[in-house]
């Protein structure tokens, strides 16, 4: 920052003796002081460019404080791309851990939309992930007692029997459990055949 202040302070400082030598020295102040402020203009320009398209636009070589923004920029984005590597390793997990639970596992969003769903829960109650993304459940599952179980509040232990929508012969008990703001996450929790 102060190697800014330094480099003006010198151009200033020359332009006004050089221009001792024209009998101009406020007129070569003011052209100097143009030419750096245009310079600088320029280089904030390719700064705001390689900020919007990294990959296509090279960052500013220039000392002082654009370069000091540069390395601050590149540094949190290195410190973004680790955290953002290290959150999809838990979500792989995460899932990979699910899928392989016996129980379906459905979670909704908002107006009861599917959001995830394991594979247990393709096969127990045919939501299929990801393409039943943002579809309602209850266009899914038609059931009237799970409908009833989604419209009334969340109860801990509350299970409800519901017909497999493949089998009707097999019941499923399904419990759904409240998370977050708005969050829902429900499923099969147990197989029984009548």
């Amino acid at each position: 920052m102060r190697w800014n202040y330094w480099r003006l302070l010198t151009i200033v400082s020359l332009s006004g003796f050089v221009g001792l030598f024209f009998d101009q020295m406020i007129l070569m102040m003011f052209l100097a002081t143009l030419v750096y402020a245009l310079w600088l203009e320029h280089t904030w320009t390719r700064l705001y460019r390689w900020l919007k398209k990294p990959k296509k636009h090279m960052a500013p070589n220039a000392e002082g404080v654009i370069d000091d923004i540069c390395k601050e920029i590149e540094r949190v984005r290195k410190q973004n791309k680790s955290r953002k590597k290290k959150l999809t390793g838990y979500l792989r997990r995460f899932q990979a851990t699910t899928a392989a639970l016996p129980d379906g596992i459905v979670v909704l969003g908002e107006d009861s939309r599917v959001r995830w769903s394991n594979t247990a829960a393709e096969k127990l109650l045919g939501i299929y992930w990801p393409q039943d993304s943002q579809v309602r459940v209850k266009n899914l599952i038609r059931d009237a007692q799970f409908q009833a179980l989604l419209d009334s509040p969340a109860k801990d232990g509350e299970f409800v029997h519901v017909s497999s929508p493949f089998n009707s012969a097999v019941q499923l008990e399904v419990k759904i459990v409240s998370y977050m703001d708005s969050g829902q996450v429900g499923g099969p929790s147990g197989l029984r055949k009548t």
